[in-house]
């Protein structure tokens, strides 16, 4: 007798919707869960391991506890106020919510894995929320920032206008340093172009084709 037909392909969403594009929603920042418990995002990091044979890329070497937004002083910064650490954000949910920083190793894995994994799956992009919510000031982003003014301006300039007497000496500036103010701003702007640009330039890879980002 002869083997049965194999069964048609499963139709995609393309195929099944009159749409042209198909883009699922991702944030830039959340991170949800409990480090205590170990649960929500911790309990799959906990994980991480069993995901391997996925393709999955290797797990980051840091907790998600360091891969979160910090003030100048070392405390978390949150954009939800809710009551943290004994209430929760939604407040039917049991987990924290977060905001994690694209410069931390593990959130940039993560979040490029995301949307790598977007386009494995042949969605044609995705739609990116809280895209201008970087504004962490842990040491990592302070050199970043440092970097950045070295890239437009020359010590003699930056001595001159922001009264520094190396680019080392940057801090993020307090209210009221208003040029400092403008330039940490446009280091802002630079940060979210450069965090687009590298998971759409993922994704386009992943995909073969230009994968779209809204």
């Amino acid at each position: 007798p002869h083997p049965p037909p194999p069964p048609p392909p499963t139709p995609s969403l393309h195929d099944a919707l009159p749409i042209c594009w198909i883009t699922p929603y991702i944030c830039a920042m959340t991170l949800n869960g409990d480090p205590v418990r170990r649960s929500g995002f911790w309990e799959f990091y906990d994980h991480w391991s069993s995901y391997h044979s996925l393709g999955l890329a290797p797990q980051p070497p840091t907790d998600p506890l360091d891969w979160l937004q910090r003030s100048s002083d070392g405390r978390l910064h949150q954009y939800y106020k809710y009551g943290y650490p004994n209430r929760f954000y939604p407040p039917f949910k049991t987990n924290h919510r977060y905001a994690a920083c694209w410069r931390s190793e593990g959130w940039r894995t993560w979040l490029c894995e995301v949307v790598r994994y977007a386009a494995k799956c042949r969605y044609d992009g995705v739609f990116i929320d809280n895209c201008r919510s970087q504004r962490c000031q842990c040491s990592r982003c302070q050199e970043a920032f440092q970097q950045y003014l070295q890239e437009h301006y020359t010590l003699e300039q930056a001595r001159s206008r922001f009264h520094i007497a190396s680019f080392a000496d940057v801090a993020f500036p307090k209210k009221g340093e208003v040029l400092l103010e403008a330039e940490l701003n446009r280091f802002w702007c630079s940060t979210t172009r450069e965090q687009l640009a590298v998971l759409k330039s993922i994704g386009s890879r992943e995909l073969g084709k230009e994968f779209l980002v809204f």
